[in-house]
C-alpha cells in the first residue's frame, strides 16, 4: 500500500499518463546540516546512534544520495510504491 498522499496507481486513462505513486527513501541517521549539524558534529550524539545500527556507524550524505540515485534510474522502473530503508540497519 502506498503513502495516503500518492495518486492511485493504475493503467492510463486516454489522454492522461499513468500514475504510479513513488519510490520513498527512509534514512537513517546521517552526518548531515540537519538539526544544527548535531549528528555530524557531535561525537557522543554519533556514537550513541551508531549504536543502533546494525553497520555501527552513523551513514553519510552521499550513501543517502546514491541509494536516491538508484531509485531514480531506469534499472528500477517496475518497482513502484515502496518505501527503502536506507538507514544502516537503524534500530534492526
Amino acid at each position: 500500500m502506498g503513502h495516503p498522499e500518492d495518486p492511485p496507481a493504475g493503467p492510463p486513462r486516454p489522454g492522461r499518463p499513468a500514475r504510479v505513486p513513488a519510490l520513498r527513501p527512509a534514512p537513517g541517521p546521517t552526518a548531515t546540516d540537519f538539526n544544527g549539524g548535531v549528528m555530524r558534529d557531535d561525537d557522543g550524539m554519533r556514537q550513541g546512534l551508531a549504536g543502533q545500527t546494525a553497520l555501527g556507524r552513523v551513514g553519510e550524505p552521499e550513501e543517502i544520495g546514491d541509494a536516491i540515485a538508484t531509485l531514480a534510474s531506469e534499472g528500477l522502473s517496475w518497482m513502484t510504491a515502496q518505501r527503502i530503508e536506507v538507514s544502516g540497519g537503524f534500530l534492526v
